[in-house]
């Protein structure tokens, strides 16, 4: 019994250490350890499955792995170095796309365990590399494909789509810049089911133009059917009743698109929305009158925050860039009025805004602030960073506390700055996860945020209510088991990191664990599955050059699966006695894991939802409205900062009243049940005098007053001794939100080169009607405008090391000085005319005795419009011309008349500007010459300087409306020609332009797409120019340069890294403005050539001359010669050199005098055999060098390597000549004459 007593004890005490041991091994993770290659980047798990797959974008592969990281493989059905780009479909978890930099593509529809080929017409394109793929919400088999179609020269960018899944493509549309499903979230809506899966919006590029000046939106519900030459499609009307160009981005967001526009020569833009792409907005923003920061949008200069699906928020640059700064606005329901929630937000130079949403809490995100932003940018002083936290949608901000102390976290643009050097974005989200109520965050405890070296991890359960240190030191951090598990890894500059923290409580305490075989790292990026329900992740770090993943699984920790009562109900806002209160008009409650539970949720792949109590309004449930700011006195009260918005249709009696904002409304996507009886937000009456109108969506732009069919003009005196002005004007595009032009001017005079200024400086807002001083405490002596964007102007001071500037984002400005060298003949807008002094006679004449002529068709046919020489200004894109003397022209000249037309120069009326005379020193505005508004510059008798601001709005008020029907629209297609060209072909193509037509009375409303059509011409003499090192000799041919080379093939596919293959050079080359097609190829001889790096794809597509060819090289020059000799023999007449094609003869050959008959034919025959001999002999050589081994390379007798692989082989001529003779074109039957 004892012995059985003591083995019994002995199996016991072994079933007991065997169990500890099991708990022993499970009291850690399980780590799995790859070495990799290269960087793992892309890295993106399949929705709800361990699938994971990344990018190699050194090695140029796809790798993937089934088991949540452990064990890795490359995607085998791409080939090996091919891969360029991955993507997955948002709405088919299961579903991603491998791309290469050809027209073969790959495809799995099951979460990477298999991949399918399909192809393209075209290769991805290189402009939209994270938007390759546009996918339908609607239809996830819809996909439209931004694509690149590469001739031999250049690329454009194109798009393709697909109804099944790429099973088959077709072309969508050409000369894109991006196309998007209007339904590309499930949150949108076109208002009906079977539009939502065909409505689609491309960015058209307009041909021949550059800039995207010339983009517009087109939209199409049949992917863009072609009838006869034109694609169906219709540009909508994002300004409400008018089109808009110089499109540079389309965001769809949630239920709304956005559209960005901006102006060709400013950096300014301006934003479009719409819910239903059937109406379009443009989004309107308060003035900043009242404030010391702009919101005036410039380019990449906003960014589009996480949005919610009832208002969009935005956050808009308004400082300096080498200081990014923004503030902070948030939209009504339908995208179109934003208010401003938070000014000075902190930016990286890059757009990221350190900006977040807690996850699935409602109104709750935080936000990183610059406290003195105002000394920042007035000064340039250092950043005081600060953080803050909104439970409301941003209408109230609040520090966040750890403790009693403020704490500041790091977010977005110092995270992203951090590992910006190894190419990594930062992963998901910076604080939150979908684990109820868990926020994590690195920072420090203070007045401010400080650098990352002095943070610390703090983790809150709250929401972010109050917070607690966890871990010492700046940590990478992940969320697991809806919040059960928090995994934190040090981060280091150094590759000295070998252990992973990771808590089970909520961060009260941690553990800690090492890495596999003593690994130590530099780590780079920690990340999971995207609902945070899992308890395995995924670790990437570097050392010394190579790249580690780290596959880590928590799952043994725990064995029992967590049961009712280890959960709690948590409130997303709770009182002091823990019960749920009211945040954006609803109480939200989770279901999580009591923090002290000894077990997992293990609910994979299922996020927590919150049950939801809808609360009745109250004052906090609502914030100021569009133009209306908080009150700085009483809190509870919101002040106009703006002109209200009057509805469409009220106020057309003056006197009248209409229903307009208290200055409150409902935060956007609060949900709160109202109470009966009057309401913060209803409409209050007001009357209608005295109310300025905002340029509001609801209205197009119209004149300050109805027009009178009148001119009218306002002068403005300045109190200054010196005798002109210096300038800087305004230059408006319609791609800008602002509609103000605006000039800055001062006092100034010129004398041998000199100039001399006063340190006052001036700005009109309003065509020079009125002027106001600005820098008044400022000496500035020069005035610069930016190279690139005429809106930044630089004022530098008698201070040294002081320069002052101004990015005034839509005050569009260019530098003017009194000596105008280059005088503009013309305007950009308007298009066909130009003015001139000049005579008419066989010489140009003495200045003195020019008059001054207008041409409106492009300079082939001019008109005297006045005697002797008169200033000229384009006004309203042309459709007003305006005349006046100046002393520019005449220094003694003294006047108080201008004239102008309106009928293209054909009749001219007078107007007196003043009632003195004085001398106009210059007539000035916009440089497009879209404004309706001149600015004359005038001193008068005694002295004094002063503008006149002449305004012609008053012609008319009705805008001009195009329509394809000739006899409805107000505009007429005017096509510009050579004068020596039979047809309307110049530079390659046909171009038809709008201009207003001279018998209707309206105005341009907008700088109209005036380019409408353009259609490509075949190539003639007239598209070639000489190529480099030839020069053009009198028989209309290219030569070589004596002394000189032409450029070797290297050289040329260099500059041309599109192209393929090079060609010996004949002289010719394609000039660079043409855009014709087909016809004439002067630029390229039979003998063509791989560029380097494309010798393989060369071969395949030129394979070795065959004896057929051979054969036929033989044979037809013999048939050729007695063919030529035949004819010569019939058609004889008895002079030599006269033969002409065309000619009719009256002799005949006379077979009686065979001195003449029979050299003929010999003669003729022996050249047919003379001229075969090379190709002949070529031929034979690259067959035997075939045969033997030979190549390109080897040693030749013979340098030949003219192919015959088409017909045009033959007609190109010889292998040995470079350009045809002139004798050689005429037996071609080719006036060489005609075309060059």
């Amino acid at each position: 019994m004892k012995l059985w007593g003591a083995a019994a004890q002995t199996g016991q005490l072994l079933t007991l250490s065997a169990l500890c041991a099991s708990v022993l091994a499970d009291s850690n993770p399980v780590i799995k350890q790859t070495k990799l290659a290269n960087l793992p980047v892309n890295l993106n798990y399949f929705e709800d499955s361990d699938s994971i797959i990344y990018q190699d974008i050194r090695g140029k592969n796809i790798h993937f792995s089934k088991d949540a990281g452990v064990t890795w493989d490359r995607v085998e059905k791409v080939p090996d170095g091919k891969a360029v780009a991955l993507q997955m479909h948002p709405f088919n978890p299961k579903a991603a796309y491998i791309f290469t930099n050809s027209k073969k593509h790959y495809k799995t529809t099951d979460g990477g365990k298999s991949w399918d080929s399909f192809t393209t017409s075209s290769r991805p394109s290189d402009e939209r590399p994270g938007e390759i793929l546009s996918f339908n919400a609607e239809d996830p088999e819809r996909i439209i494909f931004n694509a690149m179609d590469c001739g031999t020269f250049f690329c454009s960018e194109q798009a393709e789509y697909t109804t099944d899944n790429f099973g088959k493509t077709k072309v969508l549309r050409d000369q894109t810049a991006g196309c998007w499903w209007a339904k590309s979230n499930r949150e949108f809506t076109t208002g009906d089911k079977e539009l939502d899966k065909k409505r689609i919006l491309c960015i058209a590029r307009e041909k021949r133009v550059s800039d995207r000046g010339g983009n517009h939106l087109v939209v199409s519900d049949d992917f863009f059917a072609v009838e006869g030459n034109e694609y169906k499609e219709n540009e909508p009307a994002l300004d409400t009743n008018k089109v808009v160009k110089g499109i540079a981005s389309v965001a769809p967001v949630k239920k709304y698109i956005l559209v960005a526009t901006a102006s060709s020569r400013s950096d300014e833009m301006a934003l479009f929305v719409t819910d239903d792409t059937k109406k379009w907005h443009r989004a309107m923003f308060p003035r900043a009158d009242t404030h010391d920061h702009s919101h005036i949008i410039s380019q990449d200069g906003y960014t589009i925050l996480e949005s919610t699906n009832y208002s969009i928020q935005l956050d808009v640059m308004s400082s300096r860039p080498s200081k990014p700064m923004g503030v902070l606005f948030t939209s009504n329901s339908n995208g179109t009025y934003f208010t401003e929630n938070a000014p000075y937000t902190n930016r990286n130079a890059d757009g990221n805004v350190d900006f977040e949403k807690i996850s699935g809490i409602q109104g709750v995100f935080m936000i990183n602030t610059v406290e003195n932003g105002a000394e920042v940018e007035a000064d340039g002083k250092d950043k005081k960073i600060i953080t803050q936290i909104s439970f409301d949608d941003g209408r109230t901000m609040d520090h966040i506390k750890a403790g009693d102390d403020t704490l500041h976290l790091h977010s977005v643009s110092s995270l992203r700055s951090l590992h910006g050097r190894d190419g990594i974005d930062n992963i998901g989200r910076v604080f939150s996860s979908p684990a109820p109520g868990l926020v994590m965050g690195v920072g420090n405890t203070g007045k401010s945020l400080k650098p990352t070296s002095d943070a610390d991890l703090y983790v809150s359960d709250n929401a972010g209510m109050t917070w607690k240190k966890a871990l010492s030191g700046h940590h990478i951090y992940e969320f697991g088991d809806s919040g059960s598990i928090l995994v934190a890894v040090k981060h280091s500059k150094e590759a000295d990191v070998k252990k992973i923290s990771y808590s089970l409580d909520h961060g009260d305490n941690w553990k800690e664990t090492e890495l596999p075989d003593g690994q130590e790292i530099r780590p780079l990026f920690l990340t999971t599955v995207q609902d945070s329900t899992s308890l395995k992740f995924v670790l990437v770090g570097e050392k010394k050059k190579a790249y580690f993943l780290f596959a880590i699984d928590f799952d043994g920790l725990h064995e029992r699966k967590c049961g009712d009562g280890d959960m709690e109900d948590w409130h997303a806002r709770a009182d002091d006695s823990g019960k749920a209160t009211c945040i954006m008009g609803q109480k939200q409650t989770f279901r999580r894991r009591k923090k002290n539970a000894d077990c997992f949720i293990q609910s994979d792949f299922k996020e927590p939802l919150p049950q939801t109590d809808v609360c009745e309004c109250t004052d906090v449930d609502f914030e100021c409205d569009y133009n209306f700011e908080r009150d700085s006195e009483d809190a509870k009260k919101c002040k106009a900062s703006g002109p209200p918005v009057i509805p469409e249709g009220a106020c057309k009696d003056k006197n009248g009243k209409f229903k307009g904002s208290s200055g409150w409304r409902l935060i956007p996507g609060n949900v709160c049940k109202r109470k009966d009886g009057k309401q913060l937000d209803d409409p209050v009456e007001q009357d209608c005098s005295g109310k300025e109108t905002p340029s509001e969506p609801s209205k197009p732009s119209e004149p300050s007053k109805p027009a009178d069919g009148k001119v009218s003009h306002t002068q403005r005196e300045f109190d200054s001794d010196l005798k002109d002005f210096q300038k800087l004007y305004l230059g408006k595009g319609d791609g800008g939100s602002s509609d103000t032009e605006v000039i800055i001017a001062r006092p100034a005079e010129f004398q041998r080169g000199q100039v001399k200024i006063e340190d006052k400086i001036y700005r009109s807002t309003n065509h020079g009607k009125d002027w106001e001083q600005i820098l008044k405490n400022e000496k500035v002596t020069g005035i610069y405008p930016h190279d690139t964007f005429d809106n930044v102007v630089f004022f530098t001071t008698g201070e040294e090391k002081k320069v002052i500037y101004t990015v005034d984002s839509g005050k569009s400005y260019h530098y003017t000085e009194r000596e105008d060298k280059d005088k503009r003949f013309s305007a950009e807008a308007a298009v066909g005319f130009i003015a001139g002094h000049g005579n008419v006679g066989p010489a140009l004449s003495s200045k003195d005795d020019a008059d001054t002529f207008l041409s409106t068709d492009g300079g082939i046919s001019w008109k005297s419009v006045k005697k002797g020489r008169w200033m000229w200004q384009f006004a309203d894109q042309g459709s007003i011309i305006v005349l006046v003397q100046s002393t520019k022209e005449d220094k003694n000249a003294k006047t108080n008349i201008l004239s102008y037309s309106i009928d293209n120069g054909n009749t001219w009326k007078d107007y007196e500007f003043s009632k003195d005379k004085v001398s106009v020193l210059d007539m000035t505005s916009v440089e497009t010459g879209t404004s309706r508004n001149i600015v004359l510059w005038t001193r008068s008798e005694s002295g004094k300087l002063a503008t006149i601001n002449v305004d012609f709005s008053g012609l008319s008020d009705k805008p001009c409306k195009f329509d394809e029907n000739d006899s409805k629209s107000d505009y007429e297609l005017w096509t510009p020609r050579h004068p020596s060209q039979s047809d309307d072909c110049l530079f390659g193509h046909v171009s038809k332009y709008l201009r207003k037509k001279v018998d209707k009375t309206c105005f341009n409303e907008q700088d109209i797409r005036r380019l409408h059509t353009i259609e490509d011409c075949k190539c003639t003499r007239a598209d070639f120019e000489c190529a480099y090192n030839y020069e053009l000799h009198d028989d209309g041919q290219c030569k070589l340069v004596p002394g000189l080379q032409p450029l070797s093939g290297k050289e040329w596919c260099k500059l041309n890294p599109n192209a393929t293959v090079w060609y010996t050079p004949t002289g010719f080359r394609r000039a660079p403005s043409t855009t014709c097609k087909d016809g004439k190829e002067l630029d390229k001889s039979l003998d063509d050539h791989a560029c380097p790096g494309f010798e393989e794809d060369y071969g395949r597509t030129h394979p070795p001359t065959s004896g057929v060819a051979i054969f036929f090289a033989v044979v037809i020059p013999f048939a050729l010669a007695g063919a030529i000799g035949s004819y010569v023999y019939r058609n004889w007449n008895g002079k030599f050199g006269q033969i002409r094609l065309g000619e009719a003869s009256s002799a005949t050959f006379d077979s009686d005098q065979p001195w003449i008959k029979y050299p003929v034919i010999a003669i003729s025959a022996a050249a047919a055999v003379l001229a075969s001999l090379p190709l002949l002999v070529g031929s034979l050589v690259r067959s035997a060098s075939s045969s033997f081994g030979g190549g390109r390379n080897s040693r030749s007798w013979f340098s030949s390597t003219a192919r015959f692989t088409t017909r045009d082989s033959f007609s190109r001529g010889r292998g040995a000549y470079t350009v045809v003779e002139d004798v050689e074109g005429e037996l071609l039957g080719e006036d060489s004459d005609d075309e060059f």
